[in-house]
């Protein structure tokens, strides 16, 4: 074992420091992408991306070299919780049960391919649409307020927010009915 993996298992600060410096920017841009952008939730998971490092790292069997890439295995994992969060949290905001008539909107196996379907829905759709049915459902982020970070009239974030619903429930079926084929 290498002097710094002995540190980090000693639970050293300044070598969990140069490991945190090292890799941070890589964790959150990885984070931002995976994310589309959200800033909040980009911060939160490169946070735990560390936090679960310091707990698990006397786990961790591999060369000092593979630190980096065990990072990002942990973001990979914390990536997929915030999507699966944000399916169940948008899923009860938009009231899939209420949108879609057949059960199968809630059938598991349409999202176990590790990208969550709200996540594949969000990217079929128009940015701007997308932009404010995060802010409304996933933010919990008042018309009000997405009016002012958009600049938009509370009028045309409304109509936004209705046409995005309806975007997401196209996109949703579609995507539903490949997944029930495929």
């Amino acid at each position: 074992m290498t002097a710094t993996l002995e540190k980090l298992k000693r639970n050293d600060r300044e070598a969990w420091s140069e490991l945190y410096e090292a890799n941070v920017n890589g964790i959150y841009r990885y984070s931002m992408f995976r994310c589309s952008s959200n800033v909040s939730a980009s911060e939160e998971i490169t946070q735990q991306v560390f936090l679960t490092a310091v707990d698990r790292i006397e786990s961790f069997s591999g060369a000092e070299d593979k630190l980096p890439g065990w990072l990002f295995g942990i973001a990979k994992i914390e990536i997929l919780r915030h999507f699966r969060r944000k399916d169940s949290i948008m899923a009860s905001a938009i009231n899939i049960n209420d949108v879609f008539i057949e059960p199968a909107a809630t059938d598991e196996t349409a999202f176990d391919d590790g990208m969550g379907m709200v996540d594949k829905v969000l990217a079929k759709m128009q940015e701007t649409q997308r932009q404010v049915l995060v802010f409304k459902y996933c933010e919990d982020i008042s018309v009000s307020e997405i009016s002012q970070r958009t600049g938009r009239t509370q009028k045309s974030v409304e109509s936004l927010l209705s046409r995005g619903r309806e975007a997401f429930k196209k996109f949703y079926t579609q995507i539903l009915g490949e997944t029930e084929r495929g």
